[in-house]
């Protein structure tokens, strides 16, 4: 029996992918040094030396092939294009993910590795009521989004995805709002809600993507419910068990990119 396969959410690349891939911005049209972390990346870590190829991406789809030209006493690493670029737009659904805050604490790291590897279009960090000191949540929430940038790069990196995940500002419940409105289809993980797969089989939309919402520990609060269902959102369950936070916005953005 042939089993059918569905096209992947993005194209993972059109250049050899066994090359080892580094991030610059913009594509370079001619030699160009990486900034500290790339160097180091090329040298220390992958071990090339001079002569040796590489993949250069922008993360916003372009893909250029390169070569190692020099490196410096200090460690900075050179690269030149030796191929024309190629740009590629993303294809696919775009989902998505805005997840509580307050219910992420040490695992956020994780999440945000794990919805890049996935194909997550963008993160958003999300303080409902149950957040603990709003402002200095938010704050927080902050000061993490340049290490969650830097979580993404290298996920993209491994995973050869061409497409950065965006990292958003966090942002409240009723500053989500509009977005749920106007979003072709907006899922909330509540306890309760219809099964997924029921959802998804009955909306085109799902195809093209939407937004993606899960709660904090303990589930939003009935005022938060009520405001994202009069929004549009559709509540969805996720089977009996009761799950984490993350665990929770990983299973839904699963099921939703290989549905």
């Amino acid at each position: 029996m042939r089993l059918a396969v569905r096209p992947l959410h993005h194209r993972r690349t059109l250049c050899t992918a066994s090359l080892p891939r580094l991030y610059t911005s913009p594509l370079p049209s001619k030699a160009v040094e990486l900034c500290t972390e790339e160097s180091r990346h090329a040298t220390r870590v992958l071990r090339l030396q001079v002569g040796d190829e590489c993949e250069l991406f922008d993360g916003a789809g372009g893909l250029v092939r390169s070569r190692l030209v020099h490196v410096d006493a200090r460690g900075g690493a050179t690269v030149e294009p030796c191929a024309d670029a190629v740009h590629t737009p993303w294809s696919g659904a775009r989902w998505d993910l805005a997840v509580s805050c307050s219910g992420l604490t040490s695992r956020s790291d994780w999440l945000v590795e794990k919805a890049a590897e996935l194909g997550v279009h963008a993160f958003l960090p999300l303080l409902t009521e149950r957040s603990p000191a709003s402002k200095q949540r938010r704050a927080e929430a902050a000061s993490e989004c340049a290490r969650w940038e830097r979580l993404s790069l290298a996920a993209s990196k491994q995973c050869l995805r061409l497409h950065l995940l965006q990292v958003r500002p966090a942002t409240t419940l009723s500053d989500l709002l509009p977005a749920v409105s106007s979003a072709n289809l907006t899922l909330v993980a509540l306890q309760g809600g219809r099964p997924l797969r029921e959802v998804l089989g009955s909306s085109s939309a799902s195809e093209t993507g939407g937004l993606l919402v899960v709660g904090p520990p303990g589930d939003f609060s009935e005022a938060e419910k009520e405001a994202l269902l009069a929004a549009g959102a559709l509540g969805v369950g996720l089977g009996s068990l009761r799950l984490r936070t993350e665990t929770a916005a990983l299973a839904l953005a699963a099921a939703t990119l290989l549905y």
